[in-house]
């Protein structure tokens, strides 16, 4: 058996599971050397509803092809047909997006190449094309005229002369690329195109070798910016993730009182979409990725706790961690680092949201001045878009705010409201005796605003961990009226059953040192007199640490008694039964578990 019979055997053993799925094999693209010999494939499998799944194999340690992921390269990745640019250094170069589209063209006896995806250009290894004429074929969106040039910022230094194909002449619909075009050829003529009708594409003229001034030097190229014309545009229909409340590629605030369990509820929403299951009001989604970015909570005691307990599939959702620059380790910077999570992230197939929390961190600078907070959001919006992900960004209502318009409420500068396409907010209204939380709509720019649901904050002890404790969101009844009216009951802002929630909900994860609590509640609005009347009445235990100047007082939640009656009545929590999921169909427990078995 030859070693390519070996790769697609490997690669049909390995796929099984997505085969089942429904999955069928589209693509085995081979990442050869310079010497024909293979560094590793790229296999693709498409479904019939549209998703794909791409992945690199290449051998393990003992040579075996078994490896779902890329061997390691010191000098960034290989291009694909590597071998034929060595073979060919004279010829022009055509650089696509996707294997599939340099195939196309290879056939047509073309040298094409391609560093992967939208996204991969600056992972790849250019230096081949140096002296090349190359020729740029980007697919017909913005993620494709990105591509072109952050591929021109690369070769420009490489004294390469780039030209690029007039994608947006050729008449192609949105995300069309050069192997439709192709095919549209065909219908048009009656025959496939040949090298000669590819090499008479109509070309971009703002893409010219620039002269030495005084700030750019021999070789560099001027900045490209596209014109689109509005003919050539087809209209799409926003991409809603949740009908009226969370859309792709748009920017969303979620913003309450303290103690309301805003980052509770906003799991809730992850593990939604990470099962494809259905929201609150019965709408159903597709299952995908999610990506969360938390500066306050811990994920391995307190976030990831709360997805088991909202019943996530863990395999789905992601955090974004530290960064790696020169060797050293720091925090993930939002202002400077979205390219290089988009180029993180460029393995993950079909992220559909991500979770900032607080969004208020994402600003370096000061966050009540408008131009700061629209600069500092900006990259995140960028990512939105070219992701086509929803960003929902957690925020506070300011301290004695109660009354106003929501946006006003919204902590920092009105800038977060008003690039937000979407602010929803969050409340606990008291009745009397009795008190209720409300999720709802307080500004939409692309849909209906007003309206919302109550919901409820439970605890539970995670079913396959023992002594976890951890709080889910469980939505409700759905209510009416604009957010101004629902807010403006009388919600006992800062009183001490809101400040009984802001300590359950700060103390579900463990137990927190006592400086830390008293100074978090006071920051959120809080007196120390309430503080410790809360803590009275829930019965917060106290134990210290240590002996003399530095021992440390730790606060904890009392034990739960009663947490089998709770179980007796909610059912089965941290499986895709629970009460979270009490309105899913038996059809969405079967997602659940498909996904579980179609592990990556």
């Amino acid at each position: 058996m030859n070693e390519l019979d070996t790769i697609k055997q490997a690669a049909k053993k390995i796929t099984e599971p997505q085969r089942r799925a429904g999955y069928v094999s589209t693509g085995l693209y081979l990442y050869k050397d310079i010497d024909d010999s293979i560094l590793y494939v790229r296999l693709r499998m498409d479904h019939p509803n549209g998703n794909k799944w791409i992945r690199p194999l290449s051998r393990n340690s003992a040579g075996e092809w078994k490896e779902l992921k890329e061997p390691p390269f010191t000098e960034g990745k290989p291009l694909y047909n590597l071998h034929l640019l060595a073979k060919y250094p004279d010829k022009p170069v055509f650089i696509v997006e996707g294997e599939k589209c340099a195939d196309a063209l290879t056939k047509l006896g073309l040298i094409a190449t391609t560093s992967g995806g939208a996204t991969s250009a600056k992972d790849a290894n250019w230096q081949i094309l140096a002296g090349h004429e190359v020729f740029i074929c980007p697919d017909n969106d913005p993620a494709g005229f990105q591509y072109a040039i952050d591929v021109t910022a690369m070769l420009t230094s490489l004294n390469v002369v780039v030209k690029q194909v007039d994608i947006a002449a050729l008449n192609l619909p949105i995300k069309g690329d050069v192997a439709d075009w192709l095919g549209k050829f065909k219908e048009l003529h009656g025959r496939d195109a040949t090298n000669a009708d590819i090499e008479a594409l109509p070309l971009k003229t703002d893409l010219i070798q620039a002269p030495t001034s005084n700030y750019l030097q021999a070789g560099d190229t001027y900045p490209l910016v596209s014109i689109i014309c509005a003919n050539s545009i087809t209209p799409e229909p926003i991409q809603w993730l949740w009908d009226g409340y969370l859309a792709r590629g748009k920017f969303h605030i979620l913003a309450g009182q303290a103690g309301t369990g805003k980052t509770t509820l906003a799991l809730n929403l992850a593990a939604t979409v990470s099962i494809g299951g259905r929201f609150a009001d019965g709408t159903k989604c597709e299952p995908a990725n999610v990506l969360i970015w938390s500066g306050e909570d811990g994920i391995q005691d307190t976030l990831i706790p709360r997805l088991i307990a909202s019943g996530a599939n863990l395999d789905k959702i992601h955090f974004i961690s530290e960064v790696t620059q020169n060797n050293e380790k720091r925090g993930f910077d939002p202002a400077n680092d979205v390219q290089s999570l988009i180029i993180a992230t460029g393995k993950l197939n079909n992220i559909a949201l991500l979770i900032v929390d607080p969004i208020v961190n994402a600003v370096a600078g000061d966050s009540h001045k408008n131009g700061e907070v629209r600069r500092a959001l900006a990259p995140l919006v960028e990512f939105g878009q070219r992701m086509n992900c929803a960003i929902l960004g957690i925020s506070h209502f300011s301290k004695g705010t109660s009354g106003r318009e929501p946006l006003e409420r919204v902590t920092g500068s009105l800038a977060f409201g008003a690039l937000a396409r979407v602010v929803l907010a969050t409340a606990k209204i008291t009745e009397g005796e009795t008190s209720k939380r409300i999720f709802c709509r307080a500004k939409s720019n692309i849909g209906l605003d007003g309206g919302g649901f109550e919901y409820e904050i439970q605890q539970t002890e995670l079913k396959e961990h023992t002594d976890i404790f951890a709080s889910y969101a469980i939505f409700g009844e759905a209510i009416e009226g604009t957010a101004r009216e629902l807010l403006a009951e009388p919600d006992g802002e800062g009183n001490s059953s809101d400040c009984v929630d802001f300590l359950t909900e700060l103390l579900t994860g463990g137990r927190v040192p006592m400086k830390e609590l008293v100074k978090a509640g006071e920051s959120s609005g809080f007196s120390k007199d309430q503080i410790k009347r809360a803590k009275n009445k829930l019965r917060i235990k106290s134990d210290r640490d240590g002996f003399g100047k530095g021992s440390v007082v730790y606060w904890d939640l009392p034990v739960i008694n009663d947490i089998e009656s709770e179980k007796n009545t909610i059912g089965s929590i941290g499986s895709a039964q629970n009460s979270m999921h009490s309105m899913r169909s038996m059809e969405e427990i079967a997602l659940y578990d498909n996904a579980q078995i179609m592990r990556f």
